[in-house]
This record gives C-alpha cells, sequence and structure tokens, in this order.
C-alpha cells in the first residue's frame, strides 16, 4: 500500500498481521517524520454483524521514534510523553459500528486540522 504524503511523494507502507483481543487484523505500518518522528500503525478485520463479541477489531497505534512532545490523557490521567522516550499510544475498538464511527470521526478531525493550519 502506498500513501502521498504532504509533498506529494508516494511513501510505501508494510502489511502486517497481528492479533487484536482474539481476534486476526490486518495492519499497516509506517514511519511519518519532520522534525520529530513517529511509526504508526492501523487496520481493522472490517465489519463482523454485530458488537465486540461478533469479532469485529479496529486498531489504531502511534509510537514515538524521535522528538514528538504530547500529552496524554486517559480518564482525566496525565501520562505525558517526553521527547525521545518513545512512548506508545495503542487504540483499539470493537463492533461494525465502532468502525463506522472512528472513521468518520477521524475524517473529521483531519478536516478540522487542514483548515485551522492554512
Amino acid at each position: 500500500m502506498y500513501y502521498s504524503d504532504l509533498n506529494n511523494e508516494a511513501c510505501a507502507a508494510v502489511k502486517d498481521r497481528r492479533e487484536v483481543y482474539g481476534e486476526v487484523v490486518t495492519t499497516w505500518t509506517r514511519e511519518v517524520s519532520s522534525c520529530n518522528c513517529l511509526k504508526v500503525e492501523a487496520g481493522t478485520n472490517g465489519a463482523k454483524g454485530g458488537d465486540w463479541g461478533h469479532g469485529s477489531r479496529v486498531y489504531l497505534r502511534l509510537e514515538d521514534l524521535a522528538g514528538t512532545g504530547w500529552l496524554v490523557k486517559v480518564d482525566g490521567k496525565e501520562i505525558r510523553g517526553l521527547d525521545g522516550d518513545g512512548m506508545e499510544i495503542e487504540l483499539v475498538l470493537g463492533g461494525d459500528s465502532e468502525l463506522d464511527t472512528i472513521k468518520d470521526a477521524l475524517r473529521w478531525m483531519i478536516s478540522v486540522l487542514e483548515a485551522q493550519s492554512e
């Protein structure tokens, strides 16, 4: 799989398979870099006809490879990532509805970031 970056250059992604809470998911991984560097991975095993128990999984992962300053909050508790500490964030959703809503949510988030960074 290839993706066009902000400079419209083709970037290759590496295909992998991983077990995500009892289900096999095909994922794609690549590095994204500027002054910092992230390894990003995303994948799903698609709609399976219901909720978590029916086996649909969405897997998203961000890993700091160099110089990423970030702050993550889970239930109000801060987890700080320091530049170059290799912090990794994983998000797993289960269910067909969750697959649809996370896709819609990520599209909306990108549209907001694009509009505000121009």
